[in-house]
């Protein structure tokens, strides 16, 4: 089978992970280690069935970005979000569990490029940070990432988002009002050479807010890439 249809094949075909570690992390995110039978590689996305049964592809099912990957084994880094459909899955499964997964599918992480990048998050794209900077050191590219993550999660710290960074973040800062995002990306629109690119990930008000000042004060609209994960009116990550 060529690597494109075992890539099918897997995004459609339900199996097995089990669950070797868990951490809670202020309430707000839980950081799972888990083990497949395949390896994959930090910035795919795998669909994970957290409610319904049945052999088949049934059931509901929540996407997840992998941070980091250590051979057959990868990471998931998942914000709690107790009225969404994946709620009462992610607070009671445990090390030991298996879960259902499909994947991986196109991953959603930018070329990472040659210049320099910021990065806008709130806690939902802290998995994709994570792989997007892991790929960039992989790639031997000697590119400066400025990060700045939004948080009103008060026991959220800088050691919380470090360590889900791993060794391949930067130094990233804490924001707890979305004005502070603003005026950080305006602060840092000379950071960049003369085509500064901005990626903001997250809830819709968030990346709104970062497209709109970006552009405001000179980026390209072709170097201002966002990725919502939470819109108005949803329940749950989709």
């Amino acid at each position: 089978m060529t690597p494109l249809g075992r890539r099918v094949r897997a995004k459609l075909i339900p199996r097995q992970a089990t669950i070797v570690s868990r951490t809670d992390l202020a309430g707000a995110l839980v950081d799972t280690w888990c083990i497949g039978q395949t390896p994959f590689q930090p910035g795919d996305v795998l669909a994970v069935r957290v409610a319904g049964l049945g052999p088949g592809p049934t059931g509901v099912w929540r996407r997840y970005t992998i941070s980091e990957t250590n051979g057959h084994r990868f990471r998931l880094i998942i914000q709690r979000n107790p009225g969404g459909a994946a709620g009462p899955f992610i607070d009671t499964v445990t090390t030991g569990d298996t879960v259902t997964i499909r994947g991986p599918s196109r991953a959603v992480l930018p070329p990472v490029g040659d210049g320099p990048l910021l990065v806008v998050s709130d806690l939902t794209g802290l998995a994709t940070i994570a792989a997007l900077t892991h790929q960039a050191r992989r790639d031997g590219r000697a590119e400066q990432i400025g990060v700045a993550v939004f948080s009103a999660n008060k026991n959220i710290d800088l050691s919380i988002v470090a360590s889900c960074l791993g060794d391949s973040g930067g130094a990233p800062i804490i924001h707890r009002h979305l004005d502070d995002i603003a005026s950080w990306v305006r602060q840092h629109s000379g950071f960049t050479h003369d085509s500064p690119r901005l990626l903001a990930i997250g809830e819709h008000g968030l990346t709104a807010l970062a497209e709109r000042t970006a552009l405001a004060v000179g980026f390209s609209p072709k170097h201002v890439k966002t990725r919502t994960y939470w819109n108005p009116g949803r329940r749950g990550l989709e």
